[in-house]
């Protein structure tokens, strides 16, 4: 995976991507053909390959500030709001010879493959990170069937 600033970050954890996200991601099944557990492992592993094809690909992930609060339910029915976060996925120009998107002559709207809107994160550091592992994984697997890649 590349930071937004092109940089390419790297994980130790990466050669166990399919068992982070198979305790770390939610998961669905389909109780006709599978069992709770291999739909939870198919999950796990469509999300690992995704996070690498995103890797493969050049994609930046950005995490900036939403501008708008979201909204919630708390546990007694009561409504909040709290501050949230934007991710947005980029991938590379195909036009320009820089790996980093900033750099493209072109828009970045032009780039943005997948975004997502009114995240609550943690205050924990660690289930922030690994949160943002899991969101950004998932935003790689929308774009790469957007992209109409098979996992």
């Amino acid at each position: 995976m590349r930071a937004a600033d092109g940089t390419k970050t790297t994980d130790p954890k990466r050669a166990n991507a399919w068992e982070f996200f198979y305790h770390s991601a939610g998961y669905s099944y389909d109780p006709r053909t599978e069992s709770p557990v291999v739909g939870r492992m198919l999950c796990a592993l469509n999300l690992a390959s995704a996070e690498q094809w995103a890797d493969d690909v050049g994609a930046t992930f950005d995490w900036s500030d939403d501008p708008d609060p979201a909204e919630y339910q708390d546990n007694a029915g009561k409504w909040r709001t709290a501050p949230a976060m934007i991710c947005t996925m980029y991938l590379p120009c195909e036009e320009c010879p820089h790996d980093v998107v900033e750099w493209c002559r072109h828009s970045l709207e032009s780039h943005i493959a997948a975004c997502l809107c009114s995240i609550i994160e943690s205050d924990d550091p660690g289930e922030r990170a690994a949160y943002r592992r899991v969101v950004s994984a998932e935003l790689a697997a929308e774009a790469r069937a957007a992209e109409g890649v098979q996992s």
